[in-house]
């Protein structure tokens, strides 16, 4: 009776160790996976657009506007306009604290390849960081 307590006992440890092994090996495929992904050599993620020089597009950013925070473009004037920032509610309803999206158009002006950076930031404090970042590239046909 205690020979099969002290086998289960180590049976017990043996897989709990092989689990922590197998979950350490997974996080460090995962880390190469996102690394592969974002293209870049500073681990930076971006999201790819594919645009037309005769049509506008859009990006969609979540932002909670009661707590002062707004996404702000920085992208290149010679390649992209920007037409138009909006916000709209994600759901029904006016409650404080509630997000919303900031919602941009941007007009393609020429054929090219270019990037545009959200900060969020709180417009007013310019030398404040930004708390979020967000990568675009754009590939204008």
């Amino acid at each position: 009776m205690i020979q099969n307590k002290k086998r289960l006992v180590v049976m017990s440890l043996i897989l709990l160790v092989l689990g922590i092994v197998a979950i350490i090996i997974l996080s460090r495929i995962n880390k190469s996976l996102q690394v592969e992904k974002s293209g870049s050599a500073q681990n930076e993620d971006y999201d790819i657009i594919i645009a037309s020089v005769e049509k506008p597009f859009f990006v969609d950013l979540t932002v909670n506007i009661s707590t002062g925070y707004q996404w702000q473009a920085n992208f290149d004037t010679e390649l992209l306009t920007l037409n138009k920032v909006s916000f709209k509610q994600q759901i029904e309803g006016n409650q404080v604290g509630q997000e919303q999206i900031q919602l941009f158009e941007f007009q393609p002006l020429t054929k090219a390849e270019t990037s545009i950076i959200f900060q969020y930031v709180k417009p007013w404090e310019a030398d404040a960081p930004p708390v979020n970042i967000k990568t675009y590239k754009i590939y204008i046909k």
